[in-house]
């Protein structure tokens, strides 16, 4: 499963005379950003978007000549990040970093106080990742086909972990649950740091996470 991340302006629901006024900014101001920027990421340090936006950033701050704060605001599958973008001063000087979570969650019918179209400007794609099924060592499986067989003969009790309702890892996961005929017990997170701490804690058992976050893990051993 592909998933694309997207930066987007802050517009208060005016995209376009948002775009005409940063343009004119830059051409009678060239010093444009001239003040910090602030960087919002809807989930929590050490997250695969959160090492993203950081790169991001530290090279925008390079060329921009300007001071920009990362402002990691998890929770809600990423909403409060997104409505505390909608809600800022639609003045080019924050800006969000979304994943495909905040698109998805939107479009299955999860109840924000915002609309994606509407509200956010966007501005470009910066990665695609891959997202991919994960379990600590001691699960007894090691393939797909021997984890459903697993969960067919342990109905409901194994756990799984996501970033929230709506989040790109519990669709994914109910996805297999209906397709494969089994029975993962949803648990939530405020984040992929989160998800992975809780699998290592013994918290859960299963996870869908970008291999972006998983691959450190998986390389000392701690992860499946």
């Amino acid at each position: 499963m592909a998933t694309s991340i997207l930066t987007a302006l802050s517009t208060c629901g005016a995209a376009a005379l948002l775009l005409a006024s940063v343009a004119h900014a830059a051409q009678s101001e060239p010093s444009y950003p001239t003040k910090p920027i602030r960087f919002l990421v809807p989930y929590a340090p050490g997250a695969g978007t959160d090492t993203s936006a950081r790169t991001l950033s530290a090279k925008l701050a390079e060329r921009w000549n300007q001071q920009i704060i990362v402002d990691n605001r998890s929770g809600a599958s990423g909403a409060l990040a997104v409505e505390a973008t909608v809600n800022a001063n639609p003045d080019g000087h924050t800006i969000l970093l979304i994943t495909s979570s905040q698109t998805v969650g939107q479009a299955s019918g999860v109840k924000v106080p915002y609309d994606l179209t509407r509200d956010l400007q966007p501005v470009t794609q910066v990665l695609s990742v891959f997202y991919a099924v994960y379990v600590p060592p001691s699960l007894p499986v090691k393939t797909i086909k021997e984890l459903i067989a697993h969960a067919k003969v342990n109905p409901g009790k194994l756990n799984y972990g996501s970033s929230g309702a709506g989040s790109l890892q519990q669709i994914g996961m109910e996805l297999l649950n209906q397709t494969a005929g089994i029975k993962l017990v949803h648990v939530p997170y405020k984040g992929s740091a989160g998800i992975i701490s809780g699998m290592l804690a013994g918290e859960i058992q299963v996870g869908m996470n970008s291999l972006f976050s998983v691959r450190p893990q998986v390389q000392a051993g701690r992860l499946r």
